[in-house]
């Protein structure tokens, strides 16, 4: 071994902010608030997924996928706070075919779709129409998100 190389430095290890969880936002709140957003130098993108951030010569990398996900759950949360939802009105509607269960949950938790936005109504046979989704989840594949919805209310019940 070559005893010309130095030792390396020790240095902090990375960590890896929990956005999501309880407090979380408050424990990062210097980078994440309003009034750090001025003082973010955005020094690159990595892999078209990952933004390089300084803030106050240290770097903070970001992953933009999470971050929007991170944005849609704080609309999501302040509407249920202000009791605020919209619709999307969907042109032309989506028709999903449901199985029996399906109906039955989705007659039981209409009230509570149609306060968050949801709009539908039957299609004929096992299929429904779906007219309107919340204006806040508008773009996120209304098909994949509501059938996961009622798949859940589904899981809920067996």
């Amino acid at each position: 071994m070559d005893k010309n190389i130095p030792n390396p430095v020790p240095v902090e290890t990375a960590e890896q902010m929990q956005l999501f969880e309880d407090g979380a936002a408050a424990d990062a709140a210097p980078f994440l608030s309003r009034e750090a957003f001025d003082e973010h130098r955005i020094i690159g993108q990595v892999f078209s997924t990952f933004w390089l951030v300084e803030y106050k010569k240290e770097l903070f990398i970001i992953d933009q996928h999470a971050a929007h996900e991170k944005v849609l759950y704080e609309r999501i949360m302040t509407a249920a706070k202000e009791k605020t939802y919209t619709s999307q009105m969907l042109m032309p509607p989506i028709v999903l075919s449901l199985t029996l269960m399906e109906q039955e949950v989705l007659k039981k938790h209409k009230e509570q779709l149609n306060q968050i936005g949801y709009e539908f109504e039957p299609f004929g046979g096992n299929e429904i129409s779906v007219r309107g989704v919340p204006a806040n989840l508008y773009g996120l594949s209304e098909k994949e998100l509501l059938l996961e919805f009622i798949d859940e209310l589904t899981d809920d019940l067996g």
